[in-house]
């Protein structure tokens, strides 16, 4: 048991539904962060969910992206990730990291920049329950998630490059099949940031892709940033490196 080698150092942060603290192994001083869910705000199965969706999220993507860090874990129902700071980057910065994610497969929900972090390993994402495998089937089964990440581009458009054509594909993935919300699951605190150690070696190799996201309707009304919580999709990692959907005639150029 990884916990049981390790002290508590300090309490991070915490919001309604949880809380992230800081742990450091006795014997390696290798340091954690460790999210913890409060189970007496919702119903606990929805917190076991969430915290598997954000290990699978991070295993999976620190495995296409070939990242040799140790991979997350859950103990005691306590998510274990590796812990590290870093600085926050700009706007400016994330929209050309958006652009390399998605070549590499992955949109993210909620793009804004206390949920990336400059490391000494380089700019990665830190808030693994907003990533999402666009080659996903639970993804593209999953109205929800769909609408929110399709939104990031209203919500956020200073993370999206003008002319990339990033934006318009993210608006691709917009869903017109009706979604019913528990109204418990309306306003949300932002849960605090897990910083993570990510090698700066990343390889983002270009991806030439032949599929295509279904025509939708982008002039539905988009959902209200930050009305309803991005963190508690399925999400159900592949086993390949992803290809990513794009556009007809769409070119995503990479500054």
């Amino acid at each position: 048991m990884l916990l049981k080698s390790c002290k508590l150092i300090k309490k991070l942060g915490a919001g309604r539904f949880g809380s992230v603290s800081l742990y450091e192994d006795n014997l390696t001083h290798q340091q954690y962060a460790v999210k913890e869910f409060f189970t007496t705000n919702a119903k606990s199965n929805e917190f076991i969910s969430t915290t598997i969706s954000e290990k699978d999220n991070f295993n999976h993507f620190i495995d296409v992206m070939k990242i040799p860090v140790e991979k997350a874990i859950i103990e005691d129902g306590k998510l274990i990730m590796p812990f590290f700071t870093g600085k926050e980057p700009t706007w400016e910065e994330i929209q050309d990291y958006l652009l390399k994610m998605y070549q590499s497969g992955f949109v993210m929900s909620d793009p804004k920049p206390n949920n990336f972090m400059h490391t000494q390993y380089g700019l990665m994402p830190i808030d693994f329950g907003a990533v999402f495998d666009v080659n996903d089937q639970a993804f593209m089964k999953n109205p929800l998630a769909r609408n929110f990440t399709a939104n990031a581009v209203f919500g956020y458009s200073q993370a999206f490059k003008t002319g990339s054509g990033l934006g318009a594909t993210y608006i691709k993935l917009h869903s017109d099949e009706l979604v019913v919300v528990d109204d418990e699951s309306n306003g949300l605190d932002e849960e605090e940031s897990i910083v993570l150690m990510l090698p700066a070696s990343v390889s983002h190799s270009p991806v030439q892709s032949t599929s295509h996201v279904a025509e939708v309707n982008v002039d539905a009304a988009p959902i209200k940033p930050g009305s309803l919580s991005p963190h508690a999709f399925f999400k159900s990692p592949r086993k390949e490196p992803a290809v990513p959907p794009v556009a007809p005639g769409l070119q995503i150029q990479v500054g």
